[in-house]
C-alpha cells in the first residue's frame, strides 16, 4: 500500500555519514559519499537503505529558495489539521488512509507519501506519462536535484521535474487509471490500479502548482 497521512512517521536514521558531511548519500565502491548542492541524487536513497524506511512529502513552492525552507517548518502541518486527521481515523480508518493533500500551517499544500521516491519511482512515472525513455528522463536538469539538506543529512529537499508536473496536471480520471496500470512505482510490486488514489492526489497537487506558477518538490526524511 502506498503510504498516507495516517501512517506518516519518522523512522530512525541508519545512513553512514562522514562527520559534518551534507547532501544525499551515494554508494561508491561499497562506501558512502555525499553529493553536493545542485547535484543529482537519482539513486542515492535506494543505494543505501530500503525505500520502506524513507518518508517523502511532496509539496509546491514558487522557487528553490522558498522550497529550501521546508527544512525550517514550511511544510509543518497545522495542529488543527492533525486533530481533524485523528478524528477521521477514528471514524473511518480506510478513508483516513487514502492519500490526500493537506495544508501546512504556512498554507503550503503537502502530500504525504511512503515508498514513492522522487527520482526512480517518479522517473518511471514520467516515462509512462510522456512516452520518453527512462534514460532521457534521468538526464533532465531538475530530476532529483538537491535543493537543500539538513545538518545531519537525514532531511533533504529535492526537485521534481517540471515535465512531470505538467504531464500530471493534464490527467483526467481515465488517464490516471491507465497510468496506474502501467506504473512500476516499486520494484517489489507489479503495476496496479491500487496506486490510482496516490496518482489522483499527485495530479491535483500538480494542477494547483501549474495554476499558481509553482514547482513541485520532495522533502525526504531518512
Amino acid at each position: 500500500m502506498i503510504g498516507s497521512a495516517a501512517d506518516h512517521h519518522v523512522p530512525a536514521a541508519h545512513l553512514l555519514r562522514r562527520k559534518g558531511a551534507r547532501g544525499p548519500v551515494q554508494a561508491v565502491d561499497g562506501a558512502c559519499e555525499v553529493a553536493g548542492p545542485g547535484s543529482h541524487a537519482p539513486d542515492a536513497i535506494r543505494a543505501t537503505m530500503p525505500v520502506m524506511s524513507v518518508i517523502t512529502d511532496y509539496f509546491t513552492a514558487p522557487s528553490d529558495e522558498v522550497a529550501a525552507t521546508a527544512l525550517d517548518g514550511l511544510i509543518d502541518v497545522d495542529p488543527d489539521v492533525v486533530t481533524a486527521d485523528d478524528e477521521l481515523n477514528r471514524a473511518s480508518a480506510e478513508e483516513a488512509s487514502r492519500p490526500r493533500i493537506r495544508a501546512a500551517a504556512s498554507g503550503t499544500p503537502v502530500l504525504h507519501a511512503k515508498r514513492i521516491d522522487p527520482t526512480v519511482s517518479l522517473g518511471r512515472l514520467e516515462a509512462v506519462l510522456t512516452g520518453r525513455t527512462y534514460e532521457e528522463i534521468t538526464a533532465g536538469p531538475r530530476r532529483g536535484s538537491l535543493v537543500s539538506a539538513g545538518e545531519d543529512g537525514d532531511c533533504l529537499v529535492l526537485t521534481v521535474a517540471d515535465e512531470l508536473r505538467d504531464a500530471l496536471a493534464d490527467l483526467d480520471s481515465d488517464a490516471i487509471a491507465a497510468a496506474a496500470r502501467a506504473w512500476v512505482f516499486d520494484e517489489a510490486a507489479e503495476p496496479s490500479e491500487a496506486s490510482a488514489p496516490f496518482l489522483t492526489a499527485l495530479a491535483e497537487l500538480a494542477a494547483g502548482a501549474v495554476a499558481r506558477g509553482d514547482r513541485i518538490y520532495c522533502h525526504i526524511v531518512i
